[in-house]
């Protein structure tokens, strides 16, 4: 990846960072290749929008990872939020989507190394889908000890 410095009147700056966010409950969202292909479509529109440059940019089915290049001083949040809430449109785009409420969790993934830190990135995604995984089992015992409680008061 190049440095190319951007320069206006009052500030010269390279920023660039590589970004991971997941899917809400780590749906396999991104398994249909119309999928996909839409979603790099909407992120490399929302970045032109922007003014930011992606460098690279994976999409995998339940996340995605991601460099950005800014033209201008932007704050992390600030490109994670324009990502994310752009994106969101997907869900009315596509019949198989229509039941989420919400495309991704509010968490993500952020650095500023010098190449994509995989290893990282594969960290956070796995916390991601274990942090499910176990939310969607404790929520599992709950209904069934509320089950087993109803039909003892039945008996």
């Amino acid at each position: 990846m190049d440095k190319k410095y951007n320069k206006n009147k009052n500030v010269t700056s390279f920023l660039q960072f590589h970004l991971a966010f997941s899917t809400r409950a780590t749906r396999k969202v991104f398994r249909s290749k119309n999928i996909a292909l839409r979603m790099q479509e909407l992120l490399f529109s929302i970045a032109k929008e922007k003014q930011l440059e992606i460098k690279f940019l994976e999409v995998h089915p339940n996340h995605i990872k991601l460099t950005v290049a800014l033209s201008q001083p932007q704050s992390p949040s600030e490109v994670v939020q324009s990502f994310k809430g752009g994106t969101q449109r997907i869900i009315k785009e596509f019949e198989e989507l229509y039941a989420m409420q919400s495309l991704w969790t509010r968490k993500y993934f952020i650095s500023t190394e010098k190449h994509f830190p995989y290893e990282a990135a594969n960290e956070f995604i796995e916390e991601q889908m274990n942090s499910h995984k176990n939310l969607w089992q404790k929520n599992n015992q709950k209904r069934y000890s509320k089950q087993k409680e109803l039909s003892n008061e039945k008996n």
